[in-house]
């Protein structure tokens, strides 16, 4: 075993001999190289894919986002390497249809995450009893959460239960199947509940027998013992077993007294001196080979216990040999020498195992091998074995293993010194090398990194006191540290002065922004008074030398300024006289402005090129007057063309009134237009202004014309159409006033317009002729309405007498009822008149039989009310009842009623049965004593009223106490599930408080459910003293932690390292029991999620997406935009300005608040932005909520614009920007509106604005640093973004940017989430330029850890690594220190503000505050927030004097 760890140590020593023979060879082609990587690449995550694809795992979540993830590789490989399709097991990808894959897995996964939670909450209805044999109610409860799991699903989903796959419909049968177990398992509970009741009855009945007995024989009396003992497992608390006496007094015996009896009948047989005998006799003879220590302490345990039992002068009988008390406590000596032998050897064995968990041993390790197999060997004796490394080996075979491993021990010692060999060589070598540079007084740049590196590898190759001869000098690490921190300083310098001399030196002429780059480059120069370096030719010497040139350089930089603003204003005039003989008013507008542009810059005696011609001073003031004129006149002649063209629109074809007065409105707007000599052609005729106003007056008498024979022919259409209609048709008085409406309309437009006779279908009609069907048709009115009246009040008498009639169909009239009943037939009677008919009830009156009718139901009415009787009518015979017995029956049948409507309740309550104990009591009080009421279908009496009034009233006694005992348990079970495997001691406390409160409420023989588990007053009690006894143990700032997987609770230590894998809960208990949880810091679980991004109130907001009209692409700082879309909502005062000034740097200014965002990953709608203020943290609040992955933010503190990056998880995601509402003074800082903009599609990581509003951000996946405009950003324009600087051939310093910073509008800091030595960690390049890649990446740092947060102070840019560090880079003299080391977990995002540098630690859940500039200083703890991410800073500068200004001006803008 042993010799094979040296075999892979020795093959691994030659193997780097082989790697140092290749670094010496020659390389290969890198640009092949690098394709075939590429192609490998690609192939290989395709597989990688295809196998997570196909892995033939149990359908999950996290399986269908592994799927995903292993995809969202290819897709991202593919866009790298620009490859258009893909083929994954057999099917043909696009990048389009593999992003809409991935993004339908993703939406998969959630739902199938959904599905998972209601199977886990089904599992643990099975996990809380018992799986193998669970009761029916835990059956039924199954079966419900069975169902909501299958409400979740669609018919194609899949859901996992108990590791086995259900489809839709099988999921349905074990639903079906489940209920129908717990069908027969009730029943089986019911028997065996039944069963277990008879046989207590059977055991109490022997019991009684033998206890009654006077002699019992020993076999007797045994069996009575059983009999106790069995009646004890199997019966109720409360039974009593009564024994008849006949000379003293009846006994009872509780189960109390039957347990004593049980025990004296026990130890009078000798019972437990024969169970230990047999538990001793099995324990000794399962273990007759070698044992393990657990064993022997079982052995020793066994021994132990029959000495308890062992009575004086007795023995046991162990394997055919008897031991009396003093051999078998021998026996126990004996046991637990071996014990300890036992225990020290597996100590042994754990030590060489231990060892053995290292795949590659050094010769030193397998000396200690060697030494603790030895060990092993000394400690064992000859029939032992042991395991070692998985295998079981004796004595003689661990002897063997320590041999090879002292062999195989000397050999790697002597492989170890070839190595050392071999290493000092190389340190000869290197020493060589870095002596022979460090000789030269005149090395290049390239020539100074090489020794860097030589120097790098030699201090790393060399131990803690070694020395070293460099340059005959004996050096040691630190001195060769030393030598190597000057030699960086040399190279930066160096770096410097290159990157000086190449800002001008690009073949090109330079520009003023040239030279002010190269102005910033030299202020960064420290030159010794006689260093001297060369710019354009130049020499230059010293310091002061050195700012003469920069002197010199400003005022170039100020005329070449001049000069270029004046060539820019003259090419964009250039670029609009194109086509000047077709331009229109609004670009000979725009020309004459350009054009003033250049006016304004010119001097008076200067004379300037434009389109080849020479134009002075004087002359181009005389071009722009006779454009500015040109183009008035020519904007007066298209006005007029427009209105001409509306107005030809308007008249159309001229045959209607409508076209008419259109046409008339458009010749008013072309008549206000004109001017005195103004001419127009309408319809090829020339008009001038007086032609214009007389031909509106003409088309205004035609169009009155028009109009009055449409509305003739209009009318005479409606007659025409009423005249159809035959007079049976006519149903309602309605539709006859319509016709008649129609008529008279005819009758006055003839009147109006002097028509005599018109034709109507045909005939000559006068308007007298119309006149009398109108009349006609009045008749028919008249008569229509009527009867709709009598109509109606038949209807309303029919409606009315429906109250007579009760459930049971009797017929219950009194003389009140009556006598509204006679008002309505009056009321009819009046409106009928001579001739007319109506039908009551199916009855026909008339004017002739109304009045007998009325007079009966008048008597009808005296007769009543003069007796006090009410008329009862059934199935058609009528008497009558006095009407206070009337009055009782209504109070008992209303009382009654009350009563029948909780007894029809499924399940009642206490408060349902005392509330029907007083209606009943009610009840009683309102029957005579001979009176029957039906309850529920069961008559009673008054006598047998009052027994069910007394028994509902026991029963809510009872319903009430168990409703107490419910409430309580459920509190307990509410406090059990809602734990995690995290329990702290506050939780224990409550769940303690919570039994004992259900302690309160038990009474003997009560039983409280909790958990599908039964407990009685003694099990609470025992319940109550594990957890106290559980909280008294635990320690401060430990946990107890229960294995989801086995069960088993342990004591840990509450921390915190990743807390966005934790629940909210889990968070919180964890922190909150840390041994250093500050009270006074507020703590935030944040892993609850929305299905919509929303508001802080979760009132979700509406997401605006604006596609610009045309490209608005730019790297100009503003641009004009179109139109700005009114559902923004945006600020006019906001709005971008030509030339605008520079605003406040976000760095710079007090810090209100901290805006940080936190999200739980790979659980979508985690994403939150939270709003922090500085000097009162528990006053924080959510602005946004439903993000998915929100990576970074920032706010434009000028604009009042929240931006969000969030990076969508495995979909994409997006910038968002949202309007803000904030004020310092009163710590409220929230969203403006329910509306947020999506400003970009993709994958964003980081953002940053300028004072001007600009928008900076890096793509970490496509790896690239954008920029989009604050006009654009006011227009809500979507992906209206600018590429500043992607990889290209060029530009490698590029690889996973992910924090940015800009500084002072004019420079990008960012840093790169990869291996920095490749890349550069932390870089710097310029934000102003005109195209992609345009000026050089500066690196800065490089860093072999990825780096993720990135903020800029007043001296240092502060980066935080993947490794835990806080590193701070000094801006002018370009030197690096770690400013925090191993203190935090995971630092991600930082932020600037007033002096400080906050860090939010994703891993630990918190926000840090560090002093700018001070090393290693402790950080200081500001916030507990779980799974925190970025962070931002927003600083105002002058909060008192800038805000009191704001107000004011907000209450101008309001009263005016």
């Amino acid at each position: 075993m042993v010799r094979k760890y040296l075999l892979v140590l020795a093959l691994l020593i030659s193997s780097s001999y082989a790697q140092d023979d290749l670094l010496d060879s020659d390389s290969v082609d890198d640009g092949s190289e690098e394709l075939t990587d590429s192609t490998v690449s690609l192939d290989s995550l395709v597989a990688e894919a295809e196998a997570e694809l196909d892995d033939g795992e149990l359908v999950s979540s996290t399986d269908i986002l592994e799927d995903a993830t292993s995809l969202a590789n290819v897709l991202n490989e593919m866009q790298e390497t620009n490859t258009e399709t893909v083929n994954i097991l057999g099917i043909e990808y696009t990048q389009e249809s593999l992003a809409d894959y991935i993004e339908e897995l993703e939406i998969q996964a959630q739902e199938q995450e959904d599905i998972e939670n209601a199977v886990a909450e089904a599992e643990d209805i099975l996990d809380d009893g018992d799986e193998f044999d669970p009761t029916s109610l835990q059956l039924y409860d199954y079966a419900d959460a069975l169902q909501i799991v299958l409400d979740l699903m669609d018919e194609d989903d899949v859901a996992v239960i108990f590791d086995e796959e259900y489809t839709y419909t099988e999921l349905q049968a074990l639903i079906d199947q489940t209920l129908e177990e717990a069908e027969e398992i009730e029943a089986e509970e019911d028997a065996e509940e039944e069963a277990l009741d008879a046989l207590a009855d059977d055991l109490v009945e022997e019991i009684i027998v033998a206890l009654e007995s006077d002699d019992l024989t020993d076999e007797e009396t045994v069996e009575l013992e059983s009999d106790i003992e069995e009646l004890l497992t199997v019966a109720d608390e409360d039974v009593v077993i009564e024994l008849d006496s006949d000379e003293a007094e009846d006994e009872e015996l509780t189960l109390d007294d039957l347990s004593a009896l049980e025990e004296d009948l026990e130890e009078e047989l000798d019972i437990d001196e024969d169970e230990a005998e047999v538990n001793l006799d099995e324990e000794l003879s399962d273990n007759e080979e070698s044992e393990s220590s657990e064993e022997l302490e079982e052995d020793l345990e066994a021994v132990e216990d029959a000495i308890e039992a062992l009575d004086d002068e007795s023995t046991i009988t162990i394997d055919g040999e008897d031991y009396d008390e003093e051999e078998l406590e021998s026996l126990a000596d004996d046991i637990e020498l071996d014990l300890e032998s036992q225990i020290e050897l597996e100590e042994s064995v754990d030590d060489v195992n231990e060892i053995l968990e290292d795949d590659d041993l050094s010769s030193e390790e397998l000396d200690d091998l060697a030494e603790a197999l030895n060990e092993v060997v000394d400690e064992m004796e000859e029939d032992d074995t042991v395991v070692i490394n998985d295998e079981t080996l004796t004595i003689d075979e661990v002897e063997e293993l320590a041999d090879e491993a002292l062999e195989d021990a000397e050999e790697a010692e002597e492989l170890e010194a070839i190595a050392a060999e071999e290493e000092e060589a190389l340190e000869e070598e290197l020493a060589i090398v870095v002596s022979e540079s460090l000789e030269s007084e005149d090395l290049t740049l390239d020539e100074e990194e090489d020794l860097l590196d030589d120097l790098e590898e030699l201090i790393a190759s060399l131990e803690e006191d070694e020395e070293i001869i460099i340059d005959g000098d004996e050096l040691t690490i630190e001195d060769l540290e030393e030598e190597a921190e000057e030699l960086e300083e040399d190279i930066a310098e160096t770096e410097e002065i290159i990157e000086a001399e190449s800002v001008i030196e690009d073949g090109e002429d330079a520009t003023a922004e040239d030279y002010e780059d190269l102005i910033d480059e030299l202020d960064d120069l420290d030159l010794d008074d006689d260093e001297i370096i060369v710019i354009e030719g130049e020499e230059i010497e010293g310091e002061d030398e050195l700012e003469e040139y920069i002197e010199d350089l400003e005022d170039l930089v100020e005329d070449l300024e001049d000069i270029e603003a004046l060539e820019e204003e003259i090419a964009e005039a250039e670029a609009l006289m194109v086509d000047l003989e077709t331009a229109n008013s609004a670009q000979l507008f725009e020309l004459a402005e350009e054009l003033m542009d250049v006016l304004d810059l010119m001097e008076e005696d200067e004379t300037v090129q434009i389109n080849d011609v020479g134009y002075s001073y004087d002359a181009l003031e005389d071009y722009i007057e006779d454009l500015y004129e040109e183009s008035e006149v020519l904007e007066h002649e298209e006005e007029l063309d427009e209105a001409v063209e509306e107005a030809v629109a308007a008249l159309g074809d001229g045959s209607t009134s409508e076209q008419l007065a259109a046409y008339v409105i458009e010749l008013e707007e072309i008549l206000d237009i004109m001017e005195e000599d103004d001419v127009v052609v309408i319809n090829d005729v020339e008009y001038n202004q007086e032609e214009i106003e007389e031909e509106i007056e003409s088309t205004v008498e035609e169009a009155q014309e028009l109009k009055a024979l449409e509305d003739l022919e209009a009318a005479i259409e409606a007659v025409e159409e009423a005249e159809d209609i035959e007079e049976e048709e006519l149903d309602t008085s309605a539709e006859v006033q319509d016709i008649i409406d129609d008529y008279e309309n005819l009758i006055d437009i003839m009147e109006d317009t002097d028509e005599l006779v018109v034709d109507i279908n045909d005939e000559e009609t006068t308007v007298d002729d119309l006149e009398e069907d109108v009349e006609d048709f009045n008749v028919v009115l008249t008569d229509l309405a009527s009867q709709e009246e009598l109509d109606a009040l038949a209807a309303e008498i029919e409606t009315y007498v429906l109250q007579y009639v009760s459930e049971d169909g009797t017929v219950y009239i009194t003389a009140e009822q009556l006598s509204g009943e006679l008002a309505l037939w009056k009321e009819l009677q009046a409106a009928l008149d001579e001739g007319e008919v109506v039908f009551v009830n199916g009855f026909e009156y008339t004017i002739d039989n109304i009045d007998d009718f009325i007079a009966v139901v008048e008597d009808t009415v005296t007769y009543l009310d003069e007796n006090d009787l009410v008329q009862v009518v059934v199935d058609g015979v009528i008497s009558y009842m006095p009407e206070d017995e009337y009055i009782h029956m209504l109070s008992v049948d209303s009382v009654v009623d009350d009563a029948n409507d909780i007894l029809a309740l499924d399940e009642l309550t206490s408060d349902d049965l005392y509330e029907l104990s007083d209606i009943l009591e009610t009840l009683l009080d309102l029957i005579y004593t001979d009176e029957i009421v039906v309850l529920d279908g069961v008559e009673y009496n008054y006598e047998e009223l009052e027994i069910f009034i007394d028994e509902i009233k026991a029963e809510a006694m009872n319903t009430d106490h168990q409703e107490e005992i419910d409430e309580a348990a459920n509190e307990v079970e509410e406090l059990i599930q809602n734990n995690d495997e995290w329990t702290t001691q506050a939780e224990l406390t409550a769940l303690v408080a919570a039994w004992e409160d259900l302690l309160d409420v038990m009474e003997i023989g009560d039983i409280a459910i909790v958990d599908y588990k039964e407990y009685d007053i003694e099990a609470i009690q025992a319940e109550i003293s594990e957890l106290t006894t559980l909280n008294e143990q635990l320690e401060s700032g430990k946990v107890l932690y229960t294995d989801p997987e086995t069960g088993e609770v342990e004591e840990a230590t509450a921390e915190v390292t990743e807390s966005a894998t934790l629940t909210s809960q889990a968070y919180h208990d964890l922190i909150t029991s840390s041994i250093d949880f500050n009270e006074d810091i507020p703590v935030v679980s944040t892993a609850t999620s929305s299905e919509f991004i929303a508001n802080e109130s979760g009132v979700p907001l509406i997401e605006i997406i604006i596609i610009p009209e045309s490209d608005t692409t730019t790297t100009t700082f503003l641009q004009t935009t179109q139109d700005v879309d009114e559902s923004l909502n945006r600020d006019e005062d906001e709005a971008p300005e030509e030339d605008a000034e520079p605003e406040e740097e976000y760095q710079e200014g007090q810090t209100v608040f901290i805006l940080a965002t936190t999200f739980i990953t790979g659980d979508l709608g985690t994403g939150k932005v939270y709003m922090i203020p500085k000097d009162d943290p528990e006053n924080y609040s959510e602005v946004v909520i439903g993000l998915d992955e929100p990576v970074g933010v920032c706010f434009d503190v000028n604009h009042n614009f929240l931006y969000v990056a969030d990076q969508g998880s495995l979909t994409e995601g997006g910038i968002y920007q949202y309007q803000i509402n904030w004020s310092p003074e009163d710590e409220t800082f929230a969203l403006d509106n329910e509306v947020y903009v999506k400003i970009y599609s993709g994958t964003p990581s980081d953002c940053k604005v300028d004072a001007y509003g600009n928008l900076y951000f890096t793509d970490a996946i496509n790896n690239s640093i954008n920029k989009v405009t604050y006009s654009d950003l006011y227009s809500g324009f979507i992906n209206s973004f600018v590429v500043l600087y992607e990889p290209d051939d060029e530009t490698t310093e590029i690889n996973r940017p992910f924090g940015i910073e800009v500084y002072e509008s004019e420079d990008i800091y960012f840093v790169n989430n990869a291996d920095g030595t490749l890349y550069g960690t932390l870089n710097k390049a310029e934000a102003e330029i005109e195209e992609t890649n345009e000026e050089n990446i500066n690196i800065l740092t490089e860093e072999s850890t990825p780096a993720w947060g990135l903020a800029l102070g007043e001296e240092y840019a502060y980066y935080s690594l993947d490794n835990g560090d806080i590193n701070a880079h000094h801006i002018d003299d370009k030197s690096t220190k770690t400013m925090s080391s191993g203190f935090f977990v995971a630092p991600r995002g930082l932020c600037y503000g007033d002096g400080d540098i906050y860090v939010t630690d994703n891993g630990y859940g918190a926000i840090y505050k560090l002093d700018e500039g001070e090393d290693n200083n402790e950080p200081e703890l500001m916030f507990f927030i779980q799974a925190v991410t970025s962070c931002f800073c927003v600083n105002v500068e002058d909060t008192d004097g800038a805000w009191i200004v704001s107000v004011a001006l907000s209450m101008v803008f309001l009263f005016n």
